[in-house]
């Protein structure tokens, strides 16, 4: 059977002998996990996580529906009757629409595929959908290079190919948007369509090109557009 040893950083051919003796790694089968303590051996591939690794039996669940009262902490409840911990959530509302994000840590007991059933079971019948995926760990460590925080707010007539024309600008610079929060009423009012980016612009950028682009391709756009270091313009709404 072939697995990968996370801890030790290779991947090789072990058998059913070697597994059992790796005192030190709990081994996770995202088809069969029940193998783990009927004795059996899984037929699939299988990955081996170090005991105590911040990834093990991580997932990402999220939920996705028309909006109403109480869902965040029916799905709460349900995580915690499975003994499972809540590390980070982003939840928000689009045109009465739910999307939440969680990202669960679960006892080592319950499968990913279980954890859906029992949310499934339950957020169904309120007309929800349930997604997840367990959430692996990254083959290794991204560098990103340092970076500095703006805030930049465009206001203008709602059009097609906005958030593309101003997101296409920020990427060519290898800028990171971070946060994005868009609210398009429609019409020619400025006042009624709005897109605030949080971005994260490395420090070596040329600012002033950035600036310089931005500002033409919002005049293209026919937006008004402000560009705010994330300090400036925290002082300034703290004010």
């Amino acid at each position: 059977m072939y697995v990968e040893d996370l801890k030790r950083g290779t991947n090789k051919e072990v058998g059913p002998k070697d597994i059992f003796e790796m005192g030190s790694c709990c081994i996770h089968d995202d088809q069969s996990p029940s193998w783990l303590t009927n004795g059996s051996i899984p037929k699939q591939p299988c990955v081996i996580y170090p005991i105590g690794a911040d990834y093990m039996n991580k997932v990402i669940l999220s939920i996705l529906g028309h909006d109403r009262p109480g869902i965040v902490a029916a799905v709460s409840k349900i995580l915690f009757e499975q003994n499972c911990n809540i590390e980070n959530v982003s939840q928000t509302t689009l045109q009465l629409e739910f999307a939440g994000i969680f990202i669960v840590s679960m006892p080592g007991d319950l499968s990913p595929q279980s954890l859906h059933q029992i949310l499934n079971a339950q957020m169904a019948p309120l007309g929800l959908e349930v997604h997840v995926t367990l959430l692996k760990p990254s083959p290794a460590p991204v560098s990103l290079p340092e970076c500095e925080s703006y805030i930049i707010t465009t206001k203008g007539p709602d059009r097609k190919g906005l958030v593309a024309g101003i997101s296409e600008v920020i990427a060519k610079f290898g800028g990171n948007i971070t946060n994005l929060q868009a609210v398009f009423k429609g019409g020619d009012d400025p006042g009624d369509n709005i897109m605030i980016y949080k971005v994260d612009v490395p420090t070596q950028t040329d600012q002033q090109a950035l600036y310089r682009e931005l500002r033409s391709r919002a005049k293209q756009l026919k937006l008004e557009i402000d560009i705010q270091h994330r300090n400036i313009f925290e002082a300034i709404h703290r004010i």
